[in-house]
């Protein structure tokens, strides 16, 4: 449940606190913070200049910290019907339908925001480590975020079988990687808490709960339409350098 304001800032200062000062005594043998063991926080507060960690914000290449996992969601080609994003506005979220990477021997590579990090803690504890842009971990799987995601999902995001990342394992149905600047209202996918779902015809998908943000974004597809219409929004992100970056 997400606690008030109060109470967020109150647990953002008791974190922030820690981080400064280093480990927490008694994290566990390797004498480090273990996010798992706090109070789940969500990260609303704003980690950029350009928005709150709910509107998927990349200012630099090194903000993508390289990671490797058993599985996660990709909520980058959602939004359309094929794959919708329905507003459900009583919540303030949207539910986005997303490709499901199932659990597998061989490590996923996939990238994660460091901006857009929406536990709290594991926020801290990754800015602490590697940056505020994240430049610290270049490394595969150097940077917390990653080693919360490899170890078990609800770690990072209580009650996720998975948890939606950026990765290129679906890029061969879309050719490439491409971008269309919008603006308005859309949904911030980058580490929302998915659940797994059999659909009817036996494939997997991932349904994912993802924050929505009203302002200028960038959808990963070229030349496609921006108001999708009957309360369906993109996943999407924002840079602030624009379709130039890509």
């Amino acid at each position: 449940m997400r606690t008030s304001l109060a109470g967020r800032l109150a647990v953002a200062v008791a974190l922030l606190t820690a981080a400064a000062a280093g480990p927490i005594a008694g994290a566990g043998e390797d004498d480090s913070l273990h996010c798992s063991e706090l109070p789940f926080v969500y990260n609303v507060f704003w980690t950029t200049d350009y928005g709150p960690a709910t509107a998927d914000i990349q200012t630099a290449e090194s903000n993508m910290l390289p990671c490797s996992g058993p599985a996660y969601a990709l909520c980058y080609y959602s939004g359309p019907e094929a794959l919708p994003c329905k507003v459900d506005r009583e919540r303030g979220v949207a539910i986005c339908e997303c490709y499901a990477l199932p659990p597998r021997e061989e490590p996923y590579r996939y990238v994660v925001d460091i901006h857009a990090i929406l536990n709290l803690c594991a926020y801290v504890e990754t800015v602490r480590d590697c940056g505020h842009d994240g430049s610290g971990c270049s490394a595969e799987n150097s940077a917390p975020v990653c080693q919360y995601l490899a170890r078990e999902p609800q770690e990072l995001m209580p009650g996720a079988d998975v948890v939606s990342t950026f990765g290129l394992s679906e890029l061969p149905k879309y050719g490439s990687v491409g971008c269309t600047p919008c603006t308005g209202l859309y949904a911030g996918c980058m580490t929302a808490p998915c659940r797994t779902v059999r659909k009817e015809d036996g494939s997997t998908a991932a349904i994912c709960e993802c924050p929505l943000f009203d302002g200028p974004y960038q959808v990963g597809q070229d030349d496609v339409e921006c108001d999708l219409g009957r309360d369906l929004v993109w996943s999407a992100a924002y840079d602030p350098a624009g379709c130039s970056a890509d």
